[in-house]
């Protein structure tokens, strides 16, 4: 759009090039000169609104999308403080994200075998593995109802 704005523009200006340079060297007069300058003050005025209108779009459809990417990272973070609720509600809030990542990409480490060690004590206070899977499937319900 705006590149035919633009085109358009410049045919105009070349139309209004054109209309002076054919006029006599009589023709000459304040009344042609005010024609000429009042002919292109008017073209350009319009391709620097067009411009002003394109940019004023523009910066609504920026704010429209930052809004969006707001409310977007709102509801992630509502969803992570309801996960962070329902571990706190099991008395696993020290797992995160970095302890579970290091496990699995050591398995054999440190920090897997103090993962692993939580994890049994976690389960023999829920009182069993089944007990533990049951209170973990319902804080899964928690948290994907947030």
């Amino acid at each position: 759009w705006s590149l035919k704005k633009y085109n358009r523009t410049h045919h105009y200006l070349m139309n209004v090039r054109y209309w002076w340079s054919s006029l006599d060297s009589g023709a000459d007069s304040l009344k042609k000169r005010n024609r000429l300058v009042s002919l292109t003050e008017d073209f350009i005025s319009e391709e620097v609104d067009a411009w002003g209108q394109q940019m004023q779009k523009a910066f609504v459809k920026q704010k429209n999308e930052q809004k969006q990417q707001n409310e977007e990272l709102m509801a992630t973070l509502k969803a992570q403080e309801g996960y962070k609720n329902a571990m706190k509600e099991l008395g696993m809030e020290w797992l995160d994200t970095e302890s579970v990542m290091a496990a699995i990409n050591d398995p054999k480490g440190p920090e897997a075998q103090k993962l692993f060690g939580k994890l049994a004590d976690a389960a023999s206070q829920l009182g069993g593995l089944q007990e533990a899977k049951n209170k973990v499937e319902e804080v899964v319900a928690k948290v994907e109802g947030v």
